[in-house]
């Protein structure tokens, strides 16, 4: 079996995929990249224990990266402890629950008023670049503290650092150095600002000057953090919460049920988010320092493993009826943001866009159709993240 399984049209998990749900629970794979020999973990208990075990280094695994990201512009998902920790630690707080409630007014503002263009567009709109891509890019460019318009700056070289053999090692030595470059100068026109008596106004600012000085960091692990957070908020919300649309706006009475009820909107995101799958590399590449003993078998010490999570949400064990789209599913301890010390820190934010975008969009548009048969929809393909490369609709608020 090769990883990563080939590109595929869908939301939910690939055929490949889904043929390891319920399977062995340690199922050995080869990559493709290196042709390096990996064990892929499918069941959730096991998924979860390798999240959590610190005998587990993604370090050691930065030489087999399946994507064109380079340890650079990845400020916790290759790293271990302490780097990790100290990492981690500056930016929670800046990630705050309580921030992140102070941003919910600006984020349904900012929904509302690219929701006003939509409803304006006369026939057919793509709810892509209209709107489901843009609402996540203006947040993370907000809270980082650079400016709008440099979203057409920079998405060029994300395309580029997110795909998977799709670009040249020129063009992707080259992304990266550009992206390092722009926040290298981002950062020392914050640092100048704050030297010269200005208060910290935005994350990077506050990661400039923390209030707490033993959260200080580098100047050179903050260009990385500034790219890992602009990257991460950037493209996982935004084709997550085009998923979301697409699949809402092909079960339509589901749609409607939320509608009526929009206090059910955190409770449908929550198992879209477990159903679906965006992740083409299935998870991080861990390798074990020691020999580990998980419940469906012993990982031997050097031995490479992939958590498989969207296989793992899958898990029958813990997911009644796991293939169904239950709207109603009350427990849900779903994968999808990872687990243990490499949890997404943005999932807070993550879950207020995507939950506010799909209840703003319910609110204002009563009839949605496909303006085209689903089979003639364009996919993504090559790269880290999956989903649509468009969604054309016809929209009746």
């Amino acid at each position: 079996m090769l990883f990563p399984f080939p590109d595929y049209a869908g939301v939910e998990p690939s055929a490949e995929a889904l043929s390891l749900v319920g399977a062995e629970a340690l199922c050995p794979a080869h990559l493709r990249s290196s042709g390096r020999e990996v064990t892929l973990v499918t069941r959730y208990e096991d998924a979860r224990a390798v999240l959590a075990d610190d005998r587990f280094s993604r370090a050691a695994a930065v030489a087999l990266t399946i994507t064109a990201r380079k340890p650079t512009s990845l400020p916790l998902n290759v790293v271990d402890p302490p780097v990790h920790t100290g990492r981690r630690r500056s930016i929670s707080s800046a990630l705050s629950a309580r921030r992140i409630r102070d941003l919910q007014p600006g984020i349904e503002e900012l929904a509302e008023s690219l929701l006003d263009e939509v409803e304006a567009a006369d026939g057919v709109v793509d709810l892509g670049p209209a709107f489901a891509w843009p609402l996540p890019v203006i947040v993370i460019c907000r809270l980082l503290g650079l400016p709008e318009s440099d979203r057409a700056v920079f998405h060029p070289w994300v395309e580029v650092m997110m795909s998977i053999a799709k670009h040249s090692e020129a063009e992707v030595g080259e992304a990266h150095h550009r992206m390092a470059a722009y926040f290298t100068g981002v950062l020392k026109a914050k640092q100048a600002r704050l030297a010269a008596g200005g208060e910290p106004a935005d994350m990077l600012e506050e990661l400039l000057q923390p209030a707490n000085p033993a959260l200080a960091l580098p100047f050179a692990d903050l260009v990385v953090l500034g790219t890992g957070l602009l990257l991460a908020g950037y493209e996982t919300s935004a084709h997550t919460l085009t998923a979301c649309l697409y699949i809402l706006i092909r079960h339509p009475e589901a749609a409607d049920a939320l509608r009526a009820e929009p206090d059910r909107v955190p409770r449908a995101v929550e198992e879209m988010m477990r159903w679906m799958s965006l992740n083409s590399t299935g998870g991080a590449l861990h390798v074990a320092t020691e020999d580990v003993e998980l419940p469906g078998g012993t990982i031997p010490a050097g031995g490479v493993v992939l958590p498989l999570t969207d296989v793992a949400n899958r898990d029958p064990a813990v997911f009644s009826c796991p293939a169904d789209l239950d709207w109603a599913r009350a427990d849900n301890p779903h994968l999808s943001f990872g687990h243990g010390r490499h949890r997404c820190p943005g999932a807070t934010l993550g879950r207020v866009e995507v939950e506010i975008g799909v209840r703003a969009f319910l609110r204002r548009f009563r009839r949605v159709e496909l303006a085209v048969p689903v089979e003639e929809l364009s996919w993504r393909d090559k790269t880290f993240i999956r989903g649509l490369a468009e969604l054309p609709v016809r929209v009746k608020p």
